[in-house]
């Protein structure tokens, strides 16, 4: 069995709490960043979209986005919550688009639940469905090695995550093929994360 396994099981399980979670949770600084950075426009991946918070944010500042995740249960959450956007079921470790289709793509707190080693195979993948110039940004939590985080809802339950260093994640990108590789550390301010509130984002462009 994948480690990983259970976790996933979570998210169809609570798919409906885990929606409500997400979009009670206004966090756009950084998508307004990514935003910034890409043309007008601009055709966009949601890589882990969840429950389409995000998905939806980006589509009201003029992008064409697509939202794929590997809960069945989340993308029926997405689906009924924000029925103009194109969601899919997909495993972000097997990308099923045309090479060079997309000008961005964004993901939040999606690698958390890939393997370490498995990452670079991710990028790879994202590297290849991104245009030449297109825009990779990923924001995760900060931290060393995995471990378990208990579910605010629902005590009993607990989820798998990787946790990356900011130079990890940096080195990952540069060795992926990505130029341009940025980064920074920041904490969140909510009440909905229960424990590990650091977060990293880096951002790269394809050459």
């Amino acid at each position: 069995m994948n480690k990983f396994d259970a976790t996933r099981r979570l998210y169809n399980k609570y798919a409906f709490k885990f929606a409500d979670k997400f979009e009670r949770i206004p966090e756009v600084q950084q998508l307004d960043e990514f935003i910034k950075l890409l043309p007008k426009r601009a055709k966009v991946l949601d890589l882990g979209c969840g429950s389409g918070r995000d998905a939806d944010y980006l589509t009201k500042a003029d992008l064409d986005v697509i939202g794929v995740d590997l809960s069945e249960k989340l993308i029926y959450e997405a689906k009924k919550r924000h029925t103009f956007i194109d969601f899919r079921v997909m495993n972000i470790e097997e990308l099923v688009f045309l090479e060079n289709n997309f000008d961005g793509v964004w993901s939040k707190l999606a690698i958390l639940h890939v393997d370490r080693e498995i990452l670079p195979i991710v990028l790879k993948s994202v590297y290849t469905v991104l245009k030449p110039n297109g825009l990779l940004m990923i924001e995760t939590k900060s931290g060393s090695g995995e471990g378990v985080e208990q579910l605010n809802f629902s005590k009993e339950e607990e989820r798998y995550f990787v946790y990356y260093q900011l130079n990890e994640l940096i080195e990952i990108f540069e060795k992926a093929g990505f130029a341009d590789v940025t980064g920074y550390e920041y904490s969140v301010d909510n009440k909905h994360e229960t424990k590990n509130k650091d977060r990293i984002v880096v951002a790269g462009r394809k050459i």
